[in-house]
């Protein structure tokens, strides 16, 4: 047991998630925050001048570690002003905690500074209501016993499957209350596995698709750079020999030099990578493609995929799976895991795949898929 203040409290939580820097803006709703950071010996408070440039700097930074940024506002126009920024953390899948005060709890309806629902004497529902589109969740701490135990699972979610933002409000009194706190919980209690892997029934019919395709295309989106897939994609592309194209969010994953690079699909994708798709493949992979706009020309036939494409598709977002064109083969989880689980259950069907299916008279492959090359699979 630790006798502290609240805001102590959540700010030894973030400490124990690894949180080296929040980025904010102060304000009298978020100033006992602000001194807990102050004496944290790990965490450094960088100061911006607006909640939107704190909530897109957390964004950005998230971005490049791979990992949860914090970012700070006050009560009432803080979070508000937060909204852009989480925005775009939640379209660029980031892991944004976003830790904001609330009024003070024994004068809700009063009438507060800033307060934003001052007629109906309930907890401040309003902007939960206006975050709720554009983060996982929003908590409102009610208890001091729920401070670190909220932070811990607000982490937890901003991590879990399908990356994004998430908000939670502590009233400005209860940052301030002093609490006998038990051991702070340790991260793992609350974790999410970051390795989910889909239905073996459904495995075992990818790869029964992939063995039987003649011309095989892998497409690539940002999904699969956030699971680290890069690795696995190379692997499958070779077993196989399909070539592999890319949103361009996703550019790079397979070296734009590799024999198997289409390079980018959709507006200004290349056109080799279109008539590839259009003209050749029978089944086309997606890993972690969300089939935006921009990477299907605004769901343009041909451009790059047809009707008669035989889609199988991995994502960690079931909401993904089939939302813009039917599937073969949906498979739900981790694109790392699931091509992982993939090659596994094509490895057993014995031979060299791409060898076996395309090797000419003179043992030579036939084709050279490349976004260099515009020569067609006969």
């Amino acid at each position: 047991m630790a006798r502290m203040r609240c805001a102590a409290a959540l700010v030894r939580a973030l400490e124990l998630e690894g949180v080296r820097h929040v980025f904010g803006h102060p304000g009298h709703g978020n100033t006992n925050i602000l001194d807990a950071i102050y004496d944290s010996p790990q965490i450094d408070f960088k100061l911006t001048r607006h909640e939107q440039a704190a909530a897109h700097i957390a964004d950005g930074y998230a971005r490049i570690s791979g990992d949860i940024a914090v970012c700070c506002a006050s009560v009432g126009p803080g979070p508000a002003n937060m909204v852009m920024g989480l925005a775009s953390a939640a379209a660029a899948s980031s892991p944004v905690v976003a830790i904001f005060g609330g009024v003070i709890t024994r004068w809700v309806g009063r009438g507060q500074l800033q307060e934003t629902s001052p007629f109906y004497g309930l907890p401040d529902q309003s902007f939960v209501q206006v975050l709720q589109p554009v983060v996982k969740k929003v908590w409102q701490v009610q208890h001091p016993d729920l401070v670190p135990e909220t932070v811990r699972k607000a982490c937890a979610l901003a991590r879990a499957g399908n990356p994004g933002p998430v908000a939670v409000e502590i009233p400005w009194d209860l940052q301030a209350a002093f609490h006998e706190f038990d051991d702070i919980p340790n991260p793992a209690r609350f974790g999410y596995a970051r390795r989910v892997r889909p239905d073996a029934q459904a495995v075992a019919m990818a790869a029964d698709a992939l063995h039987r395709a003649a011309n095989p295309v892998i497409v690539a989106g940002y999904g699969a750079v956030l699971a680290e897939a890069g690795p696995e994609i190379l692997e499958l592309a070779e077993m196989l020999g399909a070539p592999v194209a890319t949103s361009y969010a996703a550019k790079g994953i397979l070296a734009e030099d590799h024999p198997l690079s289409l390079g980018n699909v959709g507006w200004l994708g290349h056109p080799n990578a279109h008539e590839m798709i259009r003209e050749h493949a029978d089944v086309v992979l997606a890993i972690g493609f969300s089939f935006s706009d921009l990477s299907t020309c605004w769901w343009t036939e041909g451009m790059p995929f047809v009707k008669q494409n035989c889609f199988i598709q991995i994502d960690i977002d079931a909401n993904q799976i089939g939302r813009t064109y039917p599937v073969e083969v949906g498979l739900l989880g981790d694109a790392k895991a699931t091509l992982q689980e993939t090659i596994g259950a094509l490895s057993t069907k014995g031979g060299a795949l791409f060898q076996n299916r395309e090797s000419g008279a003179d043992g030579e492959s036939q084709i050279r898929f490349s976004h260099g090359s515009s020569r067609r699979r006969e």
